[in-house]
């Protein structure tokens, strides 16, 4: 749904989609899970460039089905894939033993852990440096590239993904980590605005001083 949402019109340019369609697709979520688990069998374990792609992004922080679609957004619009697609491929990598769910009724089953064969895979695909911030803080480079371009500013998620051409639904997953992680501050209802906190700027700034 949030997917659909982005790529079938225009109204995510100036209201937020994140407000609009969380309700919606968490239900969509639910029901679309409970209707594709149980047809996967486990029958190869090779991964595909899907399952590695979804690995990657839990990998990332990115830990229940919600997020994961968000922030392959891109991914799924270049190579053709839909929500339900990803979820397949989730139930595949749970059978095979690359992730588990939290639990296996509602909300908990949207929510996954690597193993360590998940977390292994994961890391054949990260770069060292993904996997420094990762194992450090908790974010990956593009998050912290998300907060180097909020600055000292309070700037709207609209106006990030007009000038970088990012999906609104990816943003939206990158600075709700962040939130989580106590990194970043997000306001607005109709636009979603974020700003560093103390703790997101002093880890911008060190950063960056770390890279010169």
């Amino acid at each position: 749904m949030v997917l659909y949402w982005e790529v079938l019109t225009d109204h995510y340019k100036t209201v937020n989609s994140l407000w609009l369609v969380f309700p919606v697709c968490l239900i969509v979520l639910v029901v679309v899970s409970l209707l594709t688990r149980g047809k996967v069998a486990a029958v190869s374990d090779k991964l595909s460039d899907l399952g590695y792609e979804i690995l990657k992004t839990v990998r990332r922080g990115y830990n229940n089905t919600g997020l994961i679609v968000s922030c392959m957004t891109q991914y799924s619009r270049d190579h053709g894939i839909q929500a339900a697609s990803i979820h397949t491929e989730i139930d595949a990598l749970v059978k095979n033993g690359y992730v588990n769910r939290q639990g296996n009724r509602l909300i908990k089953q949207l929510y996954l852990t690597l193993t360590d064969k998940g977390e292994a895979a994961a890391d054949t695909k990260l770069s060292s440096e993904d996997k420094a911030l990762i194992g450090k803080y908790g974010i990956d480079g593009s998050a912290l590239e998300f907060m180097s371009w909020l600055g000292s500013e309070t700037v709207t998620l609209n106006n990030i993904s007009n000038s970088k051409h990012i999906y609104m639904m990816e943003l939206s997953g990158i600075s709700e980590r962040l939130m989580e992680k106590g990194f970043v501050i997000l306001s607005g209802q109709l636009r979603l605005q974020a700003s560093l906190t103390e703790k997101g700027k002093e880890l911008v700034s060190s950063t960056l001083a770390a890279v010169k």
